[in-house]
């Protein structure tokens, strides 16, 4: 039959290699959840670039658009048309 009992340091040996693996476990799980952390910060900065791109186009666009106004003013006797570009 075999003998199961374990010496002072087999048995201090399991302990520290039960810890070590407690340890690692703990370790693997907050690296997992740091990660899933970054990749939902990575689409949130994703969505936030498209938005500003969007931003960016629609403010070429405006700059780019001419705003002409037109004015009847009174000249001497009779009136005169004035364009203004505010644009």
């Amino acid at each position: 039959m075999t003998d199961w009992t374990l010496t002072f340091y087999e048995g201090l040996s399991l302990i520290a290699a039960m810890l070590a693996v407690v340890v690692s476990f703990v370790s693997l799980y907050r690296t997992h959840r740091v990660s899933v952390q970054q990749i939902d910060l990575q689409r949130v900065q994703s969505n936030l670039a498209e938005l500003q791109q969007a931003l960016l186009l629609k403010e070429e666009a405006v700059k780019t658009r001419a705003d002409i106004r037109v004015e009847v003013v009174e000249h001497g006797r009779g009136h005169k048309m004035m364009f203004k570009n505010v644009g």
